[in-house]
């Protein structure tokens, strides 16, 4: 080894990079998509796409003093993400807004004892047997008649709902329940539910009249006495219940008075019909893969698609007749071919 001066050996120089006490390491931007399945609502159908969920999250930069190489463990990342409330208008469901005997609901509005539109106790026509037509012929040359079918009349309602707000809210309070009992402007009916003593059932109604007693008007209080008619007679429960009949099944019709279902027959099925009670309802239409046939027999609507008539077939019974009688029926679903779908039946329990 070569020596300089007093025989020091000279040292070999190693060249490091610089360390920096201040660093800085950019992160950029963290982006996530999350495709979310639709949200599926039984009742009633709706289907709710959320579609994609993009985050995009630009982390801070690190500061870091740091003296010699190092390793930096960033832990786990954790994201709190808030949605935004979904907004979904669905249908009304009648006689939800009911919790106590003695209320009545109509037209999504509830009049309660616990609110200023308190029924009074003198509700009529509501359980009273409504009026019959006798089907029975006179006999032309003997006493009495001929035994015929007898069919209830429409049913008429009437309540008196006594108005109090003695506040500066009377005038609106007093309009709100007039627009509720001002009749409509064509045939629409619409639910009327009643709560007596626990039991609780429902009838679609129009208005047939109102009066407005203006004695106590001046004190913040009006007896207001208001009457339905309703075209059909029969009351219902509240709850729609319903089975899925592949081939053959049982409905069960706890009220004291036959009831007219909902029918809802899936694709592909040719004239799908249904039998019950010794009667046949059949339709005179192909439904393809994946179409949804509906049919109301309480209404007499029948809906496919965009198309809202379907015509019968020669040998089926008007869609009014078909009916659930009391107590358990048996139901045949059998179309010309296919039908491996079935179809859903739905119906309320009904009661005179």
């Amino acid at each position: 080894m070569a020596r300089l001066g007093r025989g020091q050996p000279i040292r070999s120089r190693v060249l490091r990079q610089p360390y920096r006490a201040d660093a800085q390491a950019d992160l950029g931007v963290l982006s996530l998509q999350t495709v979310f399945p639709a949200l599926d609502v039984v009742t009633p159908d709706v289907n709710i796409p959320l579609g994609v969920l993009s985050l995009q999250t630009v982390f801070p930069a690190l500061d870091m003093a740091i003296q010699q190489p190092a390793t930096i463990p960033l832990g786990v990342l954790s994201l709190q993400v808030a949605f935004p409330t979904l907004d979904v208008e669905v249908p009304f469901v009648p006689g939800s807004l009911i919790t106590m005997d003695g209320e009545i609901e109509w037209r999504e509005a509830l009049w309660s004892p616990l609110n200023q539109f308190r029924p009074q106790a003198n509700l009529e026509g509501w359980d009273d047997l409504p009026g019959l037509s006798s089907g029975n012929a006179e006999k032309s040359q003997d006493h009495g008649s001929w035994p015929g079918a007898d069919f209830s009349e429409e049913r008429y309602v009437s309540a008196t709902i006594q108005l109090r707000d003695d506040s500066p809210t009377w005038v609106d309070s007093l309009r709100a329940i007039r627009g509720l009992l001002t009749p409509g402007q064509d045939e629409t009916e619409y639910p009327l539910v009643i709560r007596t003593r626990g039991e609780t059932l429902l009838a679609w109604g129009k208005i047939k009249n109102r009066k407005i007693a203006s004695d106590l008007i001046g004190v913040g209080s009006a007896d207001i006495a208001v009457q339905w008619v309703c075209s059909d007679p029969r009351r219902y429960s509240l709850d729609e219940v319903g089975i899925h009949v592949a081939t053959t099944g049982t409905a069960t019709n706890t009220g004291d008075v036959p009831t007219r279902p909902r029918l809802r027959f899936f694709g592909p099925a040719t004239v799908p019909r249904v039998h019950a009670a010794g009667r046949i309802l059949a339709f005179n239409i192909t439904l393809l893969a994946g179409e949804v046939f509906d049919v109301d027999c309480r209404t007499g609507d029948t809906i496919v698609g965009d198309v809202d008539y379907v015509p019968l077939y020669s040998f089926s019974v008007p869609i009014a007749d078909f009916e659930l009688p009391p107590g358990d029926t048996n139901i045949t679903y059998a179309p010309d071919s296919g039908g491996a779908g079935g179809v859903d039946v739905f119906w309320r329990h009904s009661h005179l």
